[in-house]
This record gives structure tokens, sequence and C-alpha cells, in this order.
């Protein structure tokens, strides 16, 4: 009698793939998960936390990092005519310190480059300053300071060769 195990298929420690409407309860707990932290600091809660990430997903411009299968990063783009704005990158804690959040930039980069754009952008809270320095290491540069709905952000870019 000979019995069929089947074939073991190893999954790649991360992997990139484009958001599904079944991710969008996930997102919300990384996002609540990712920048609950910084509540304390703020009047009020900080914004990925009540986005509508159904919504976004159905853009089509929202990705998930998957590390051994379980989804534990995202990034959302928003393509413009002269750059690719990240509107928004969070890692799971359980996950922070694995350069998870490298290789969603890495591939904020691939994306501009494949759609032609010369240019990343994004904008963090100045509630949040230890991102600067991670932000910083990756070539970005501050442009300006801006109040926007009650926020205080600083936006950064960072031209792409």
């Amino acid at each position: 009698m000979s019995t069929n195990l089947g074939t073991a298929v190893a999954r790649p420690a991360n992997a990139m793939r484009q958001a599904r409407p079944d991710d969008a309860e996930k997102l919300t707990r990384i996002a609540q998960a990712a920048y609950g932290k910084y509540v304390p600091r703020m009047v009020k809660a900080p914004a990925p936390m009540s986005y509508d990430y159904l919504a976004w997903i159905r853009e089509g411009n929202t990705y998930v990092l998957e590390h051994f299968g379980e989804v534990a990063a995202m990034i959302t783009l928003l393509p413009k005519d002269d750059h690719l704005m990240m509107r928004n990158l969070a890692v799971l804690p359980a996950f922070q310190g694995r350069r998870l959040g490298h290789a969603l930039i890495d591939f904020a980069e691939a994306e501009a480059k494949r759609r032609n754009l010369p240019e990343l952008r994004l904008y963090t809270n100045e509630k949040f300053p230890e991102t600067m320095p991670f932000y910083k290491s990756r070539g970005f540069s501050e442009t300006h300071r801006a109040q926007v709905d009650g926020y205080s952000f600083i936006y950064l870019s960072r031209t792409l060769t």
C-alpha cells in the first residue's frame, strides 16, 4: 500500500501581493496595532486607524506583505502624474525589526519605476518622530510641513535614479 503525502511547498520569507477584499479586516488590525502606541501623544487617534481599507483595496493600490504566509504589513500607494505617494505603510509590531518596512519601500520604489514615475513621496505625523531616522536612512528628505484635518504632517520625498 502506498501513501501519497504530497509535496511540501516552502513559503518564501516575504511575499508581496495585492490586497484582496478579505484582507480589509486584517489591514484594520495592522493599523490599530501599529499606530495605537501613538494615541496617548495625540488629541485624536492617528488617521490610519480609521481608514476604510476595503475602499482602498477596491482602488487597486493596496498591497500586503506576507511573512512566512502571515499578513504582517501593508502599503497603500497613490499614483500621481509626477510621483508615487506612499499613502500608508504599517507593520504589525510583532514583525517590526525584521526589515519589512524596508521591503515595503523597495516595493514602492519598484512600482514607481514600473509606472515611470521619478519620485516617491510620503508624509508622517510630527507625533511620530521615531519614523524620521528610518525614512532618512532610505534617502527621503523633508520638503515641508503642513496642518491637515487637525494633524501636523511632515512631508518627505526621494528622487529615484
